[in-house]
Parts: C-alpha cells; structure tokens; sequence
C-alpha cells in the first residue's frame, strides 16, 4: 500500500535553477526527483555522522593502545592515573581527529 502524502516542503527558486532541476530530474517529475535527492541527503549526513563516531572512537582506541605500548616496551610503569590520562586525552581529540582524517580522504 503506497504511503498518502499530505505534506508539503516547497522553496522558491529562479526559472534557471528551474530549469536546471527539471534537466537533473530527466523522466521524474521535478516533485519526484527533488524528493528523492533531500532524503538520499539526510541519508547521506545521517550516515557521515556515524562515520565520524567510529572513526573517532577507532582513533582514541588506537592511542590509548600506542601509548600503553611504548609505555610498556619502555619498561615504565602503567599506573592507572596514567591510564585515565592516555583516555581523557584520547577523548578530548577523537572528534577533531576523525574529521581530519575524513576531511584528507574526501580531499583525494
């Protein structure tokens, strides 16, 4: 059973954007396509946030890690005031790093 629209979101747009979108809409009704393009958007953001959570929390674990590596390869002790501090570091910059990374990979 299709889904009854009964709302609208509309915006006004000059008659060169309208004819550039009714060109990108190709068979679709200018409706239909627009439609499609906003939720593939959201969709689209939606999925990039989550992203940017894993990659952060992948890049926090990563330094955690390293550091009680080199911590323990270096025969010094890991206490847990050391331990707490790798995290809370690792915590304060796992979203900066991660949009970092992104940013350089959508880059090129």
């Amino acid at each position: 059973m299709p889904r009854v629209r009964t709302r609208t979101v509309s915006t006004k747009v000059s008659e060169d954007d309208y004819a550039l979108l009714k060109q990108l809409a190709g068979d679709l009704r200018v409706g239909e396509w627009v439609r499609e393009v906003l939720f593939k958007a959201v969709l689209a953001e939606r999925t990039a946030e989550a992203h940017r959570a894993i990659l952060g929390e992948l890049l926090a674990l990563r330094k955690i890690l390293l550091n009680l590596q080199f911590t323990v390869a270096a025969g010094e002790p890991v206490t847990r005031d050391r331990m707490l501090a790798w995290i809370e570091e690792a915590d304060a910059d796992k979203g900066e790093k991660a949009r970092a990374r992104l940013t350089a990979v959508a880059a090129g």
